[in-house]
């Protein structure tokens, strides 16, 4: 399995709320944790095992469990087969959910300033 990269990595602290808001604006209701269970997805280059992403987020497993449950309802994740228990199937990004990032990753770039930092309002 692949290891998930570290959210911070991935997204200025700034950047999240904003993000969450355009989630919520153009993706299906979404909490914080699936947002931050969709990034640590759409980090990886294969699919990642529940417990590492439990272990990235600093949550306990159920509550990564029920965030990957809903992204799958709603087609932005996908769990692959496996042989054992459904809880410790891998899950992955699915075409749907990593187009929502790009497109939201862009509407945050789009607001930034030249040096990262959000642009200031007229």
């Amino acid at each position: 399995m692949t290891a998930v990269a570290p959210a911070a990595q991935l997204l200025p602290h700034a950047a999240v709320r904003p993000l969450l808001e355009m989630g919520r604006l153009l993706g299906p209701r979404m909490t914080g944790r699936q947002m931050s269970v969709l990034v640590c997805l759409a980090s990886a280059d294969s699919p990642v095992q529940l417990r590492d992403v439990a272990s990235q987020l600093r949550v306990p497993k159920p509550s990564a469990y029920r965030s990957v449950a809903a992204l799958v309802r709603a087609g932005l994740a996908m769990r692959t087969a496996s042989a054992g228990d459904r809880r410790d199937a891998p899950v992955a990004i699915t075409p749907l959910g990593l187009g929502m990032i790009r497109d939201l990753s862009g509407c945050i770039g789009a607001l930034a300033g030249p040096d990262g930092t959000a642009a200031a309002r007229p």
